[in-house]
């Protein structure tokens, strides 16, 4: 028998994680997480900023470390990475490179952006030269930023409005 039947995934397993009471689940977790709520908004920050900035498959090897310099959860600033995924990576980075092109004035031809879609790895990243490196990272700094902060106030806010609705102590002393 197998001993690691209960890892299984299925499309039914996977259905499951994204049913509403689930979701309702995972959200209460993150609020009610023993930390202090900056430390949570942080986490979820880090990790939205770090999903947008840094390439599929190379996030963990920066959220890991950094996460762990800021004191943050960083099962949470990982999963938050997740904001960047096979469903949403097209989007993210033809926004990545048409806000980098406005920050960087440099231009990068459609082909050069669909070899990076067709195939995201760092080799396709690399063939992109500097210049294309440049406006990749530029464009996905300024979303990052962006977004990072957004969700840094929103969590922060959701989850002080949760303790407070639900009368749950918000201790400072609490790391």
């Amino acid at each position: 028998m197998n001993e690691h039947h209960h890892l299984k995934i299925s499309l039914s397993n996977i259905k499951d994680f994204f049913k509403k009471e689930k979701l309702k689940d995972y959200a209460r977790r993150v609020l009610t997480l023993k930390s202090k709520p900056s430390k949570i908004a942080l986490s979820i920050a880090l990790g939205v900023f770090i999903g947008l900035l840094i390439p599929i498959g190379l996030q963990t090897f920066v959220v890991v470390p950094l996460g762990l310099m800021l004191g943050c959860n960083v099962i949470l600033a990982t999963a938050a990475t997740l904001i960047s995924n096979p469903v949403t990576m097209f989007p993210i980075y033809y926004v990545a490179f048409k806000v980098g092109e406005v920050v960087t004035r440099i231009e990068i031809s459609w082909e050069a952006f669909y070899n990076i879609i067709d195939k995201p790895n760092i080799d396709n990243i690399v063939t992109l030269g500097t210049d294309g490196i440049i406006v990749f990272f530029s464009g996905g700094f300024v979303m990052g930023a962006i977004a990072g902060s957004i969700a840094y106030y929103f969590s922060l806010k959701a989850i002080l409005a949760y303790r407070k609705r639900k009368n749950i102590p918000i201790d400072p002393t609490v790391q």
